[in-house]
Order: structure tokens, then sequence, then C-alpha cells
């Protein structure tokens, strides 16, 4: 039987079809193309989430802004209102 083998009958079994190389290939780009989109949906998850926080932050940011200008009216109404009743005392104090 080993007188059916040529002495270079292995020499060339790695060389592959062209068209299964072909399909390799698409395999390869196909699954590297998955996990770039499987990475990039990753990030954007973190990224949701940071988003999220800031916007959280932002909107407490704004919630104390408008609660220190409704302190900053009340008390200025107040003073106002302490002036006039002073101004009118004194107004009609020296008017008698």
């Amino acid at each position: 039987m080993g007188f059916l083998r040529s002495h270079c009958s292995y020499s060339r079994v790695d060389k592959e079809d062209p068209e299964e190389r072909q399909h390799l290939k698409a395999r390869f780009l196909i699954y590297r193309t998955l996990e770039e989109a499987d990475t990039r949906q990753r990030r954007s998850s973190s990224r949701l989430r940071a988003c999220r926080s800031k916007r959280k932050i932002g909107l407490k940011l704004k919630r104390l802004r408008v609660a220190f200008s409704r302190a900053r009216r009340c008390v200025y109404r107040q003073v106002v209102k302490r002036f006039r009743h002073l101004n009118l005392f004194l107004v009609t104090q020296w008017a008698f």
C-alpha cells in the first residue's frame, strides 16, 4: 500500500478553496461587527446612566435655585412691607 502514495501527497492539502476562504472571511467580519456593536451598546448604556444622573443633578440644582429665588422674594416683600409701615408711621408722626 505504500507504493500508492507519492512522496509529496500531503504538501498541498492545506491550500483552501477560494469560496471556503471567502466564507471564513465573511464569518470573521460578521463576528467582529457583532462584537463592536456589543461593546458600543455597553458604552451607550453607561452613557445613558451618566446622562440620567446629570439630568437628575440638573433638576435638583434648578429646584434649589428656584427655592432660593422664592425665599429671596419673600424676604424682600417682608422688608419692603416693614419700610412702608415705618414710612407711614414717620409721616403721620411728623404731620401732627
